[in-house]
């Protein structure tokens, strides 16, 4: 029984290390000392996931506390994935001087984020909300507003999107 508590709190800290170590390194730095605020969206994240592994380990839940971890390293692996298949594509352009492929691909990813982020933060409870940052959102908005991308099938999503700056300021 000792050994499957201490087993079970192995895997809790790993991954509640190797989340917290990846949602840090992902986040921009502002600072001229290169620390990111405390109350940053890892510190969010992060304590989500600790409420979760608490919970499921209080329950005796150890074969779903594993799939949890399993799945969020899947998701990870996946999105970091990605992230580099979409760097290596934006820099092969551009040594190609393939400017304007590289534009045009950028603002569709820019799209899509934006897209993917209204499904997210949509999900969230109003006090989750408050916790968010939506600088980045407003930079997007910023950047559109000054550079309009012309795509009809995803114009009306994007918009639709911006409605959080809205939210958030009342």
């Amino acid at each position: 029984m000792k050994t499957a508590n201490c087993s079970l709190f192995l895997i809790v800290a790993v991954g509640i290390g190797f989340l917290a170590g990846h949602w840090s390194a992902a986040l921009p730095t502002n600072s001229p000392s290169g620390q990111r605020p405390a109350n940053s969206t890892n510190d969010l994240a992060g304590d989500a996931f600790s409420r979760i592994a608490a919970n499921l380990e209080a329950t005796k839940q150890k074969d779903n506390l594993k799939l949890l971890m399993g799945g969020l390293n899947e998701i990870n692996a996946l999105h970091d994935a990605a992230d580099i298949s979409v760097t290596t594509a934006v820099l092969q352009g551009l040594r190609d001087e393939k400017t304007n492929e590289v534009i045009n691909y950028l603002e569709g990813h820019l799209d899509a984020e934006i897209i993917g982020f209204n499904s997210s933060y949509g999900w969230l409870n109003s006090s989750e909300r408050k916790e968010i940052s939506l600088k980045s959102l407003q930079r997007a908005k910023d950047y559109r507003t000054k550079f309009p991308h012309n795509d009809s099938e995803f114009g009306k999503d994007v918009t639709n999107t911006f409605r959080f700056l809205d939210e958030q300021s009342r």
